[in-house]
Order: structure tokens, then sequence, then C-alpha cells
């Protein structure tokens, strides 16, 4: 067992607890992760689970990568179609595009517009809308990736309770962060099956909270000569950033978020993906983007497409592939 060496005696107390429900709570870099893929090798290794039982949930997609990479380091035996690692988005999408269809949508087909797209769309139109232009593209949206994960579980329980039976084990990377988020506790609860005694075991490891780097802010703010310019404040992943603004706004503090654009957000990504999802959904937003980048036409002209395809009660696909259009 030399995955349990390099533990401190809480983390190894964490990974070798027995009971099924096993919260550890620690601010970044305590080694919550660390904690979670030891207890993902010691079930493995133990076979108290196989591979298709265990399901992690994380929040950050390059979580997902180093902890396939550490538990492969040290398990031969387990291969990358055998690990079912997550995060809560993506996982949503596992699931609907196997069960999409018992909700309304085409069987494993819909796009998923990311923040930047539902943007894109709001600025023309109120919220119900927006909605029924997601209904009209059968499309849905990141926060819908978990709103229609949870009602799907919720209205179909064979679905719920297959996924309960496969998922004996649930290790959930970043718990302080999933509490904090509106829909992701319904999710984990859908997950937990009713056989699971209840109460959670809670082990915390060493942490520096958001609420206390925002005190040690307000603090270096009162001893003068410091204004708010002057104060940085890095964290590791762009997740956190959520926590750390609302603790800003709430005690007032003006900041400002710096950082590049993400590779999925460049405009050259942004329209080589609208082509792939044109052919693949047929989608109104990226069609649109497509009529954009032709040099020939013109704003009013895309505008007056989307107006007569909305008034026809058609996709921008139909319509411009109607014979009266031609």
């Amino acid at each position: 067992m030399d995955y349990l060496q390099d533990l401190n005696p809480q983390q190894k107390q964490a990974v070798l607890e027995q009971h099924p429900r096993v919260c550890v709570i620690a601010g970044p870099g305590c080694g919550k992760t660390k904690t979670l893929v030891s207890k993902a090798i010691y079930l493995l290794a133990s076979q108290q689970a196989h591979p298709q039982n265990i399901l992690i949930l994380t929040f950050a997609k390059k979580a997902i990568k180093e902890i396939k990479k550490r538990i492969f380091d040290q398990l031969d035996f387990v291969t990358k179609k055998d690990l079912h690692i997550y995060n809560f988005h993506s996982f949503c999408f596992h699931v609907l595009s196997r069960h999409s269809y018992l909700l309304g949508f085409p069987a494993s087909r819909f796009p998923v517009y990311d923040r930047h797209e539902q943007e894109e769309v709001k600025r023309y139109e109120i919220y119900q809308k927006y909605q029924e232009y997601l209904q009209a593209n059968k499309a849905l949206d990141f926060n819908d990736l978990l709103i229609y994960t949870i009602r799907l579980f919720c209205q179909h329980p064979a679905v719920r309770e297959e996924y309960q039976r496969q998922f004996t084990h649930i290790l959930l990377d970043e718990f302080q962060d999933i509490n904090a988020t509106q829909n992701h506790p319904n999710l984990v609860n859908n997950l937990l099956t009713s056989v699971h005694p209840s109460g959670v075991k809670v082990f915390r490891l060493s942490q520096i909270s958001v609420r206390f780097v925002v005190r040690q802010v307000l603090y270096l703010l009162s001893q003068g000569g410091i204004q708010f310019s002057d104060i940085a404040i890095l964290y590791r992943n762009n997740y956190l950033s959520a926590r750390l603004e609302q603790e800003l706004t709430d005690q007032k503090i003006p900041y400002e978020i710096l950082g590049a654009f993400k590779f999925i957000e460049r405009e050259e990504i942004k329209d080589a993906l609208a082509f792939l999802r044109s052919v693949l959904y047929q989608d109104n937003l990226s069609l649109l983007r497509i009529l954009g980048l032709q040099e020939k036409i013109g704003i009013r002209t895309i505008e007056k497409i989307e107006l007569n395809s909305q008034q026809e009660k058609k996709s921008v696909y139909d319509y411009l592939n109607d014979d009266n259009y031609a």
C-alpha cells in the first residue's frame, strides 16, 4: 500500500474509513484531491468496489486528467474505459446523451450553449423568449445540463435507480463548493442510494477559507497607506473565483478579475465550432454565426433571415432550405 505512505494521519483515516458517506473538508492545497484519489485506489486495490461502480465528480476539468493519471500510476489493471470521472456538467451530458429522448429531445443529439453563447441569445430576447429559442433548437445551456438531469432522475425513477445501482461509491471533489451551488446537492442526493445509512462522516484537513483571505484584505486596508489596487489575490482554479467574488461583494470591496480568454472562447475557435455544430444540430445560433462570417452577407440581411424564420415558426436551417426562400 505505497499510496498510503504519503498521507498524513487525517488523510489516511479518511481513506480507510468504512462509512459509505465521507466528507473531507479543507482549503486549496491541503490534499483533498490526493485523499480522494487514494480513497479510489484503496477501494479498487482492496476489491471493495469494481471500477465501473465508482463515480468521481469534480468541478475542474483539469482535475479529471490528474486524477486519472494518479490512479493509472498505482493500478495497472485499471483502464481508461473502466473509470467514470467527470465534472458535473460532463456527467450530466453523459446521462442526458443516453436518456434525453425521455424529456423530448432528440436521442443523443442536442447542442449545448456555453455562457457566452447564452449571453449572445439573451441580448435580443427576454428570458421567456430565450427559453423558447432553446426549445425550438432542441438545445440546452450549461445550467440546463444540471436541471434536466435532476428532472430526468425525478420523473423517471427507473433511470435514477440504474445509476444508483451502478455507482455504489461516489467520490466528490471540492464538496464545499458543491454545497454552495444550488443544483449540485440535488444531483448528488438523487445519486445516493436509499441503502446508505443516514449521516456523513466528516474529516477536516487544515484549510484557509475565502472568508479568511477577505478578512486579511480588510486588515491590510485598515492599517493605512494601502489602496485597493495595491492588493492582488491569486487562486489556483477559476471556479474558486465565484466564492471569492461573493465574499468581496458582501464586504463591499471593489475588485477586478484579470486573465486572458480561455481557448474555447477565442473567436476563431468559436467560428470552427459553429461549422461543426451546424452540421450536427442545424441550430440557429451556429448558422447565424456562420452567415456573419460571409463577406457578402450584412447584418441587416442576417436580422431579416432571423426575423422571417421566427415569423414562419421555422428554424433558420429550415427557412434557408425552403423552396420559397430560394
